[in-house]
């Protein structure tokens, strides 16, 4: 399998150390002296970015290519080129649910507290479209983000509802995401849905219906459809994240990645967790308060490398994709002190672009710190329901039209 065609670059994503390692008491004052020991201690060649201060200004840099010049210049004086932007909360609020709507407001503007969830939507799909106008401006190729949580409830890999409903919320997918899939096609930008646990766009699959259905309602989106593919996810998932890899680059749709590993517990469940068992799958997202703890869960993030994904078969394969950056998410329950995460981390990332064996986690010293432990930069106290949000008339005409587009196709077959 050939590794070489393509010359990588080692990449942080600030979004969990600029949470955990910076600020008052802790190892960086901001996110530029994060950038410069990032560069000098850790070898990371460049960075990507949430589209939210304090890291990038995106309606100044929307608005004036001074803005834009000055933030990608500043990027790289510590070291660190930005390299793309990861615009999480702006695509999970393009398709959210009623309640997730409130959960999620303080990821957006000011004015969209305590408003209607379609208000959300509406304000995120205009914020989207302003971040690939800003991407393509400085010559970003791929952009990363989630694709919504309001359907994920019967687009899960068993769901108790009938598979032409399952069609249904695709087309509604495919609905609420072509504009902003249409302008990254036009600008020859990959939108990489990042597939998570609790996202709509939520496995390989999933993500190969959604292009195959696009193929023929809206043909002009699917050149933009690609995946972020992470071995966390459909290890936290219970699935094989080797055979999610194996299926994304067979059909040609890794277009990004993010480097973190996940575990399993085998252990029994305590009285006490049973009584709570739904907050232990998929490490508490099925509630959405992330509680308890991912330490505490019998499924945690962890630092690429020193979990249970099988990166025997995983590495050649992103190697041999053509993904140029490899990109480490720092995420990790099983270092408590996040800078030995990232160093842990570095290393393993060395290793895999040289097929060299990981480092043996198990014999390295874990430094207990109280600094940047994420599971207490992911814990949040509020609970809430999911409920099931159903399209409105605009939305439910679209799909209807696209239902008659695909009458008479092959695809049908997979949904009787």
């Amino acid at each position: 399998m050939e590794t070489n065609t393509v010359k990588r670059r080692k990449i942080l994503f600030l979004a969990q150390p600029g949470g955990t390692l910076v600020g008052p008491g802790k190892p960086f004052a901001d996110h530029w002296e994060l950038c410069r020991h990032a560069r000098k201690e850790w070898g990371f060649t460049g960075v990507s970015a949430p589209t939210c201060p304090p890291y990038v200004d995106i309606d100044g840099m929307a608005t004036s290519d001074d803005v834009l010049k000055r933030t990608l210049d500043a990027y790289e004086e510590c070291g660190t080129p930005l390299i793309r932007l990861e615009s999480h909360c702006d695509g999970m609020r393009t398709v959210v649910t009623p309640h997730d709507a409130a959960r999620i407001a303080g990821f957006g503007p000011n004015e969209l507290l305590n408003v209607h969830h379609r208000q959300h939507e509406s304000a995120a799909e205009k914020r989207m479209l302003k971040i690939v106008e800003v991407s393509a401006r400085a010559k970003f190729t791929e952009l990363v983000d989630f694709g919504g949580n309001r359907l994920w409830h019967a687009l899960s890999a068993f769901p108790a509802w009938p598979k032409l409903l399952l069609l249904y919320m695709l087309l509604l997918q495919i609905f609420k995401h072509r504009t902003v899939l249409r302008r990254c096609a036009e600008l020859g930008i990959k939108r990489c849905f990042e597939l998570h646990p609790g996202m709509d766009l939520n496995s390989a699959y999933l993500l190969f219906l959604f292009r195959e259905l696009a193929k023929i309602v809206a043909p002009e989106i699917v050149a933009a459809i690609f995946a972020n593919g992470d071995p966390s996810h459909p290890t936290m998932a219970g699935d094989s994240a080797a055979n999610q890899f194996r299926f994304l680059v067979k059909h040609g749709l890794l277009g990004a990645v993010h480097l973190k590993d996940a575990a399993l517990r085998n252990q029994e469940l305590s009285a006490e967790e049973v009584a709570t068992a739904p907050d232990y799958i998929l490490g508490g997202s099925i509630r959405g308060d992330f509680a308890p703890r991912w330490s505490r869960s019998c499924r945690f993030f962890c630092s690429y490398g020193t979990g249970d994904s099988n990166l025997g078969v995983i590495n050649p394969l992103i190697l041999a994709s053509g993904v140029r950056d490899m990109v480490a998410e720092l995420e990790c329950s099983r270092f408590p002190d996040m800078t030995q995460g990232a160093e842990i981390v570095s290393q393993n990332i060395d290793r895999m672009m040289t097929s060299q064996p990981m480092l043996d986690w198990r014999q390295i010293p874990v430094r207990q710190s109280t600094l940047g432990n994420w599971e207490e930069f992911a814990v949040d106290p509020k609970q809430r329901a999911q409920t099931l949000a159903f399209a409105d008339s605009q939305e439910d005409a679209g799909v209807m039209n696209m239902l008659s587009m695909i009458q008479g196709s092959p695809l049908l077959a997979l949904f009787e």
